[in-house]
């Protein structure tokens, strides 16, 4: 049977150092990278938690946060309350880079406040990417669903499609392991949720990263491996194509 290395962060690139290469590198040819690798129990195809490095907590290219902010904190045509909010989204990302957790954590709740409060929606699901990305480093699973289901409701009680979508996929990555069965349960229905509304709104690059949060919940069910085997390699195989029509060349 096919032997192949899993990463439970793969389908959030941005939680984890282990992926350079294209998501094939998932299978066999993944003992010749250069990273430490967690262990697999060949029984279960599981991951320890040994040997999952902390390094690469965000990825840029996926969150492509960082820069665009940083141009709206130096825009001296903004007003000051928006240049503020930008400049904590810069220092949140670079804090967690640095794996200053709480710091970052800080950061992104007055980036949040802020976007809340002038009621860019948008704004708020990338300070709430990284409330929850702060929330996750510290092992702190609940808290993070705890605030991005709220913020869910929002924008369910707004209407806001796109915002919620967005959020529905965060909560398929909080969700998806560590957190139970059901709740990996209701993480794929999120997951599927929400690439369906990606797939309908034409957006690529969204749709391929609810495919690899399938990735993720498909290898931690219980069940036939070889069956999740498959099941990873149809996900990957449909994602690959989207990450290449958006020159998505890191997510690919």
């Amino acid at each position: 049977p096919l032997q192949f290395h899993y990463c439970p962060c793969l389908a959030d690139p941005s939680f984890c150092g282990h992926l350079s290469g294209p998501p094939q590198a998932i299978f066999a040819s993944m003992h010749k990278a250069s990273v430490p690798w967690p262990k697999v129990r060949k029984d279960t195809w599981e991951t320890t938690d040994q040997g999952l490095p902390q390094a690469g907590l965000l990825d840029a290219g996926q969150l492509g946060c960082a820069e665009r902010y940083r141009k709206q904190a130096e825009d001296e045509h903004l007003a000051e309350e928006k240049r503020r909010a930008a400049r904590f989204m810069v220092q949140a990302e670079a804090s967690l880079e640095q794996k200053q957790f709480e710091e970052g954590k800080k950061c992104a709740e007055e980036a949040l406040h802020a976007f809340r409060e002038a009621g860019d929606n948008a704004a708020i699901t990338d300070g709430l990417r990284l409330l929850c990305l702060a929330e996750r480093a510290k092992g702190r699973l609940k808290e993070a669903h705890a605030v991005a289901y709220a913020q869910l409701e929002t924008f369910r009680a707004a209407r806001d499609r796109i915002g919620e979508a967005k959020t529905l996929l965060m909560l398929a990555h909080i969700n998806h392991d560590k957190r139970g069965s059901r709740n990996r349960e209701r993480a794929k229905e999120w997951a599927l949720e929400a690439r369906q509304f990606f797939q309908e709104s034409k957006d690529a690059k969204l749709e391929a990263q609810s495919l690899l949060a399938l990735v993720n919940i498909v290898m931690k069910q219980r069940g036939d491996r070889r069956q999740a085997a498959e099941a990873t390699k149809q996900l990957v195989g449909d994602a690959v194509p989207l990450l290449r029509s958006v020159g998505d060349t890191r997510g690919e």
